[in-house]
């Protein structure tokens, strides 16, 4: 997994480490979100919007999936703002793509911890 870009690739590589919000493995599991959107499910309890935005600029998500999450921009990139998604199925395909070929690697807790995926999940569900 790599999260350098490439030399005159436009950041496509750098693109590829972005979130695929496609549905996760195993379904709809887990406690999802409360109410306001804040409440995560998992072991990590609430995610922080504000850090989730930061999360999301430093992991290179908005390379694929736009600056405000909109999608795209890399072709097939889906949409995250307002994800209907748990954060516990944005987190399983976040650590384990359902389809790597398709430019989404998977991210080890060493490349992004749990909290950080669920404060960008807090994040991106804020956005229109």
């Amino acid at each position: 997994a790599g999260a350098t870009p490439g030399p005159g690739d436009g950041g496509r590589s750098l693109g590829r480490v972005a979130l695929s919000c496609g549905a996760a493995p195993g379904g709809r599991g887990g406690t999802g979100l409360g109410a306001g959107g804040r409440r995560l499910g998992g072991a990590a309890g609430q995610g922080d919007p504000t850090k989730g935005q930061a999360a999301f600029t430093r992991a290179g998500c908005g390379a694929c999936h736009g600056d405000r999450a909109q999608g795209n921009v890399f072709p097939g990139a889906p949409k995250l703002a307002s994800t209907a998604l748990t954060c516990e199925q944005v987190q399983a395909q976040v650590r384990t793509p359902r389809d790597p070929s398709k430019g989404m690697p998977p991210f080890s807790a060493s490349q992004i911890s749990d909290q950080e995926i669920q404060d960008l999940c807090a994040w991106v569900k804020t956005l229109p």
